[in-house]
């Protein structure tokens, strides 16, 4: 089943085709954005039930359509104060018709808010994930909003955003803001005490977590047990700090496997080379986080580039076909 991601510009051009209405699919997304746009431009949206999953079929979990010309992807603004109440807490929204293994899904994720990076490494086919982080947002020179809305341009997969916050109130609070501009978000929640209380209170609002700045084997099963989808234990700043961020790595899977915890997707983060993506795999992670230098690297070996460059000098020698 695929879904939809609609946006502002949508809005707009349905506005232009003088459509009022729009009647939504199951598992369609509207951004909150386009659900200002929607108001200003008079379009009333009419949402479509979520079907149940069947008892004597297996779940199959919805796909986005990033093929419609019309779906740009945007977000709203990220870790703001507005002048508005606050909003109320969401209902439990569990995600209807994804199986339990939906996280297993995604392997390779690009550690990057660099829009140019992201755009040519997602033009590969071979990213499943995008992680920013504040320190990388604010490299970029722009707010969180106008990362999440460049990439949603051309990539519809997960996004990892840092939510902030101190208390584990504070912390859900401005995790709710981000799922609400958009539920594809993995919301980063940093593994303290105070955060994954919050992820025990998030996941069952349908809010998916990915637990970070993780460097304790413990507080990997304590993530999982709280049921975040994703963990991201760091390897490089623990490498960094002397201690051997692959061997908490292979513990933190032997830790998840004795307890049967198999709905917490393992990602090796902070990595920084390539031989650390190998190391990564082979300890027992689920999936990676490289940035791009790495992923290039992992494309790439000067034998294959002088292999190359003398088969096409062969190519030319050879009569047209």
């Amino acid at each position: 089943m695929k879904r939809n991601i609609y946006t502002a510009q949508d809005m707009e051009k349905l506005s232009i085709r003088g459509i009022k209405t729009l009647e939504l699919a199951p598992y369609d997304t509207v951004t909150s954005i386009a659900r200002e746009a929607a108001d200003r431009f008079g379009i009333t949206l009419v949402p479509a039930a979520r079907p149940q999953p069947s008892s004597t079929s297996p779940s199959a979990a919805p796909s986005v359509d990033s093929t419609r010309g019309t779906l740009i992807r945007e977000t709203a603004r990220v870790i703001q104060t507005t002048a508005s109440a606050p909003a109320p807490v969401p209902a439990k929204q569990p995600d209807a018709g994804l199986p339990d293994d939906w996280m297993m899904a995604f392997r390779t994720f690009l550690d990057t808010a660099d829009i140019a990076q992201t755009r040519d490494a997602v033009s590969t086919g071979l990213i499943d994930g995008v992680a920013t982080n504040p320190e990388k947002v604010a490299q970029s020179g722009k707010s969180y909003r106008q990362v999440v809305e460049e990439i949603r341009q051309f990539f519809a997969g997960p996004i990892a955003v840092q939510a902030i916050g101190t208390t584990t109130e504070e912390i859900c609070e401005c995790a709710r803001r981000l799922h609400r501009i958009d539920p594809l978000l993995a919301i980063k929640i940093t593994a303290n005490k105070a955060g994954l209380a919050a992820v025990k209170i998030l996941v069952p609002e349908g809010v998916r977590t990915n637990a970070t700045l993780m460097f304790n084997p413990t507080q990997a099963v304590l993530a999982a047990l709280a049921g975040s989808p994703f963990i991201s234990p760091f390897i490089g700043r623990a490498k960094m700090a002397g201690e051997t961020g692959l061997e908490n790595i292979r513990k933190m899977r032997q830790m998840l496997d004795a307890w049967g915890l198999t709905k917490t997707n393992l990602i090796a983060a902070s990595i920084k080379d390539v031989d650390q993506i190998i190391e990564s795999i082979l300890v027992g992670a689920h999936s990676v986080a490289m940035p791009f230098h790495v992923f290039e690297a992992m494309c790439e070996h000067p034998m294959t580039t002088n292999g190359l460059a003398a088969f096409m000098e062969l190519y030319k020698t050879i009569p047209p076909s």
